[in-house]
């Protein structure tokens, strides 16, 4: 009488990881667009609750509070456009909050701003931008608006 072993044969074994090779060989572009993606979006939601959070501030302290970059981590830089190197909220000269080491790679521009104490602005709305370089694929860049009002959001 013949005993037949169960299991897997080495040929087999070897199919279903060709297989398994070749569908992650042709997901790989589709998942690094969600990582690219993701890494701005993430981006523009840590700005926008730095935005909304100097507002809370400024009202909280009924004082001007301004949001502008920072290389250092504790004065406004002198290219005030580049927010890539990092971004402060400043309260009379003494450092609130800080966004130190923004991800490889992501590009924030806008320009400095300055929450009332009130809530709104001064000198009317504001746009910042983050996009990430080298990355050139549908939703490559994001917008964050912040309105006259102070309120701050995806654009």
């Amino acid at each position: 009488m013949l005993v037949r072993d169960s299991g897997f044969t080495l040929i087999e074994m070897i199919i279903v990881i060709a297989i398994v090779g070749i569908i992650s060989v042709m997901a790989y572009p589709s998942m690094d667009g969600f990582i690219q993606r993701n890494s701005i979006s993430s981006q523009t939601n840590e700005l926008i609750s730095l935005l909304q959070y100097a507002r809370s501030e400024a009202v909280t302290r009924k004082a001007d509070v301004q949001v502008c970059a920072s290389t250092n981590g504790t004065s406004c830089s002198a290219t005030p456009a580049d927010m890539s190197a990092g971004i402060i909220v400043l309260q009379g000269g003494n450092v609130i909050q800080s966004i130190t080491g923004i991800r490889d790679g992501i590009n924030i521009g806008g320009s400095t701003i300055t929450f009332q104490g009130d809530g709104s602005i001064s000198g009317g709305s504001v746009t910042y931008s983050v996009s990430k370089s080298g990355y050139s694929g549908a939703g490559s860049t994001a917008s964050v608006c912040t309105n006259a009002l102070g309120q701050s959001r995806g654009c």
